[in-house]
């Protein structure tokens, strides 16, 4: 079809919607086999001057895409490195896919042809890994002992037969982690699977056993989680999409199969070992009231306070260690840097005791000189209403972004929404919704 191009200016508001309502028929022709690869639909108002502008370029008829049925199993998942941003994981995919007569008698007294008629997979994350392995369990005719759902029936009147091939991966993936809220984060390990075949389509397991048999399409197995700072929620999205063809080179529409899974980070260990220990540290640099505030005494107090600035900065060397090196401050970052800068208004402070005790008297203290003690007693009452009420603003900090974070392992809807992901409707042969809920498994269509 050669390129088209309309653009109408001066419409009347009937114009305007009447041809808003003709043009937009052209999003659903993206359903019919008509592939619109340069479609481009755009509609600008700027008061009454409307313009509409299509281009519409190298269509192309094509086939209906050919189904890649998955099922599979995440087996262990370990070494979540926040600083290097990677974690290690093994898992396994079944692939059941159509093939022709022709195909299968070809293919089925030579392995090595069997395993080509696979399409290539690809993981776009991957760091490092062993090559997987790759199994043909079989194969087995449609009508035998198993019987297609719609909507790819009608592709099983060329497509007789059904191979099944099982995948095996270990591998080392790339996760960018969000760090705003540590240590009260949350974190999605994702694993995007590509077909790199655009003829074929991945989805969910769409066919059923004749004889009644169902089980999970999709399975986790939590008793190999070797997690040090994390645990896994009982949440796991699964998301179908279809790449943007723009952004590929070929302007091919690849299928991807992605993976989400949940972690939440462990808190204890950051509350006893952080937390408790700045928050103590901080505390102390009061007790440098306990020191007379004459010339000797003032001494003693910088001591002390000097000594806990130190200390506070050797902490704050040790979280650096413990995640990458950010742009930004972390939840935990702002406490420690609040707990420096209380230390260090504290010192700033005491530093004015010289400015209101005689400098010619060493006797003179805060109890023979009025101004001196007003101004110690000031100091005392203020830095501890300061501590408690700093705490107390952070306290209310922490539990609004624990809050907030937790919220990512819920799926909230109106946020998958905002994402363009849309609940993908439970088919018939799964064993029942609550079946599927109950492993925590979520399965969405991504609308782009």
């Amino acid at each position: 079809m050669a390129e088209k191009q309309l653009k109408m200016e001066l419409l009347n508001e009937d114009e305007e919607d009447e041809l808003k309502h003709q043009y937009g028929a052209i999003d659903a022709s993206a359903a019919s086999p008509v592939d619109h690869e340069s479609a481009q639909r755009k509609v600008q108002t700027f008061g009454r001057v409307t313009s509409v502008s299509i281009d519409v370029s190298h269509a192309k008829e094509q086939a209906p895409k050919l189904p890649l049925y998955l099922d599979g199993k995440v087996k262990m998942v370990s070494d979540v490195d926040v600083v290097e941003e990677t974690f290690s994981i093994r898992f396994h995919l079944h692939i059941t896919m159509p093939i022709t007569q022709e195909q299968w008698e070809e293919a089925k007294q030579d392995e090595e042809k069997k395993l080509k008629l696979l399409p290539s997979l690809n993981i776009s994350n991957l760091v490092e890994g062993d090559d997987p392995v790759i199994l043909c369990k079989g194969v087995k005719k449609i009508g035998d002992r198993y019987k297609v759902q719609a909507p790819y029936s009608h592709i099983f009147e060329s497509h007789e037969y059904l191979a099944r091939f099982k995948i095996d991966f270990a591998c080392q993936l790339f996760e960018p982690m969000e760090l705003e809220k540590f240590p009260f984060d949350c974190q999605d390990l994702t694993i995007p699977i590509q077909c790199l075949d655009p003829n074929y389509e991945l989805t969910r397991l769409e066919f059923q056993d004749t004889k009644g048999g169902t089980s999970s399409w999709f399975s986790i197995d939590r008793e190999n989680l070797c997690l040090k700072d994390f645990a896994m929620s009982s949440k796991c999205l699964l998301e179908f999409r279809i790449q943007d063809p723009s952004k590929t080179k070929g302007r091919n529409e690849y299928s991807v199969f992605t993976i989400r899974l949940k972690l939440y980070r462990r808190l204890p260990f950051y509350f006893w070992n952080f937390y408790l220990v700045n928050g103590l540290l901080s505390a102390s640099a009061i007790t440098c009231f306990t020191f007379d505030c004459d010339q000797d005494g003032i001494g003693n107090r910088f001591a002390v306070l000097f000594t806990i600035l130190l200390t506070l900065m050797a902490a704050k060397f040790t979280i650096s260690d413990q995640v990458p090196k950010l742009s930004y401050n972390t939840a935990l970052d702002i406490y420690i840097i609040g707990n420096f800068v209380f230390v260090i208004l504290l010192t700033m402070c005491s530093s004015f005791f010289p400015l209101v005790l005689d400098k010619h008297d060493p006797d003179d203290n805060c109890e023979s000189n009025e101004a001196a003690g007003a101004y110690d007693s000031v100091l005392f009452w203020g830095s501890i209403i300061t501590w408690f009420v700093a705490h107390g603003v952070y306290c209310i900090y922490a539990i609004h972004s624990h809050r907030i974070e937790r919220r990512k392992l819920k799926g909230n809807m109106h946020d998958l929404k905002a994402m363009g992901m849309e609940p993908q409707k439970p088919l018939k042969f799964l064993a029942s919704v609550a079946a599927e809920q109950k492993q925590g498994l979520s399965t969405f269509r991504v609308h782009q």
